[in-house]
């Protein structure tokens, strides 16, 4: 559905999936990636932080979450880019090779 432009679909279908298993890491992750494609930053990083939370090595969890932080309009915007800076480098901790971590965090 989320190929499709499909994002109520996509939501639901997913929703659905966590219902069965709430600790399924990709429908937290896909869900992260409908909300973020939808501009809703915060829904999304709610997902994205769970991912983090269930397989705390998963460097992809940590980058999308240090990239929806970033982009949010927290008004701390000093706390919001410090927490975004942490989850590139960690994202970079778990991938050295990962150049768009790399990138991510210089552009802060």
């Amino acid at each position: 559905y989320t190929a499709l432009g499909d994002f109520v679909a996509a939501t639901n279908e997913y929703h659905q999936a966590l219902l069965l298993n709430p600790t399924m890491v990709t429908a937290h992750m896909n869900l992260g990636n409908v909300h973020r494609q939808r501009s809703d930053f915060e829904s999304a990083a709610q997902h994205f932080e769970t991912a983090t939370q269930l397989d705390p090595g998963m460097s992809v969890a940590w980058l999308n979450l240090g990239s929806v932080v970033a982009s949010s309009s927290t008004p701390d915007q000093a706390s919001r880019l410090e927490k975004a800076r942490h989850c590139f480098k960690t994202a970079m901790s778990l991938d050295p090779d990962g150049v768009v971590a790399q990138i991510a965090t210089n552009n802060l």
